[in-house]
């Protein structure tokens, strides 16, 4: 139950104005200095705004744009996928060469009688966020739009403006350890980049500063150190989601993480992977992804098991160069709507091969920075939980929050 000095009121009574952006024709690149961008959806997709998800404006079209992001507003998508039609985020500051295209709007408040730092809030609410995915039309699965008529229309509860800033300070408080977490992640991963750069293409240096041996590594092909298993569907009529069986992998639906997840079994398996095999999505616009088996499983037509032949590498070691070197395995793929990879083309993937010994060096270095950024990874989980927690409370009024008297001057 909201409190006696709340109302409901729909967002045309608290958003000012809306701006919209234009269409423009763009390369797909980010600006140069003397260049201006078209900001994509993704900018704004996941509640972060997102400077450097644009494209850059042709030449030509310069005089067509009308809207750059300003400090405190916020830019909504009026177009996008089901999930994240209507997504929003708040802009920290002015971005004179960057415009809106014409699936994104800015919106502004009355500083008089609402915060924007409130509103952010309001409309990335669990609640609002039905309301607008309601809202929204099209017959596309892929893709839904929402009018400014529909969004205004939303009804959401409204606080007394001292107790909308003092909502809004809360919330930023968690956002700031949520950034400070996230630009962790990002420096962590940027570092194994560099790593990975560094351990997995030695150039032969006689003064390679991480490998312990100095030892001359070969060249040679994933057929040299892997054996590939290509994956085989079962019969249709042995699938089943009652666990009998075994537990089957056909594609990047059971795939997780880092570990396939059961959702269906098959009573008559047909190809298997073993536990710890790196297991490689081969066909679909999901090719290139990779998991690792914790146990068997039986591997359908859209999977490939990779293990390390005996002596020659290790599983981890492969994984890496799998995931460095996946550029080149997708290159294979270049113009296909609907990509696929088979064994002869696994197997003539390029690796850098060193002893048994450097590998697992390699293999000790990069694990621990995966470890830190898994363990970085939670704890931003956790913090998302616990703001997502605390917006439900302070935004419906469920948890009343004390608001300081001013003292009259």
């Amino acid at each position: 139950m909201k409190p006696q000095d709340w109302s409901i009121k729909p967002l045309k009574q608290i958003i000012s104005s809306v701006e919209a952006g234009v269409s423009v024709n763009a390369e797909d690149r980010e600006i140069s200095d003397d260049e201006i961008g078209v900001l994509k959806v993704s900018s704004v997709t996941y509640g972060t705004f997102k400077a450097d998800e644009h494209k850059a404006i042709l030449k030509t079209e310069i005089d067509k744009v009308l809207i750059s992001p300003k400090k405190g507003k916020i830019i909504v998508s009026r177009a996008n996928t089901p999930e994240f039609v209507g997504a929003s985020a708040y802009v920290h500051q002015d971005y004179p060469s960057l415009f809106l295209s014409d699936k994104l709007w800015q919106l502004n408040v009355d500083e008089n009688d609402f915060t924007t730092r409130w509103l952010i809030h309001v409309l990335n609410l669990g609640s609002t966020r039905a309301a607008i995915s309601a809202a929204a039309t099209g017959s596309s699965k892929s893709m839904k739009n929402i009018s400014q008529k529909s969004f205004l229309k939303i009804k959401v509860p409204v606080p007394p403006l001292p107790e909308q800033k003092r909502i809004a300070e809360i919330l930023e408080a968690w956002d700031g350890a949520i950034a400070i977490v996230e630009q962790l992640i990002t420096a962590k991963q940027k570092l194994k980049k560099k790593l990975m750069q560094e351990l997995l293409t030695k150039k032969h240096s006689s003064n390679h500063q991480f490998l312990p041996n100095q030892q001359k590594w070969d060249k040679g092909h994933f057929s040299d150190v892997a054996e590939v298993v290509m994956g085989q569907s079962p019969a249709g009529s042995t699938y089943n989601q009652d666990g009998i069986g075994m537990p089957l992998i056909n594609g990047p639906t059971e795939f997780g993480i880092r570990s396939p997840i059961e959702i269906q079994w098959t009573s008559s398996p047909t190809k298997k992977c073993r536990p710890n095999d790196i297991l490689l999505c081969v066909r679909g616009s999901s090719t290139g992804r990779i998991n690792i088996a914790q146990k068997e499983y039986c591997i359908g037509r859209g999977i490939a098991a990779i293990r390390a032949k005996e002596k020659k590498a290790l599983n981890l070691y492969l994984e890496y160069q799998l995931t460095f070197g996946i550029n080149k395995l997708l290159a294979l793929t270049a113009g296909s709507t609907f990509p696929n990879i088979d064994k002869k083309s696994i197997g003539k993937i390029p690796v850098l091969i060193p002893n048994l010994e450097e590998q697992k060096y390699i293999v000790d270095i990069l694990s621990n920075i995966d470890r830190e950024i898994h363990l970085l990874g939670e704890q931003n989980t956790y913090l998302q939980k616990q703001k997502k927690g605390l917006m439900q409370k302070l935004l419906t009024g469920e948890w009343p929050v004390p608001v300081e008297a001013e003292v009259a001057a």
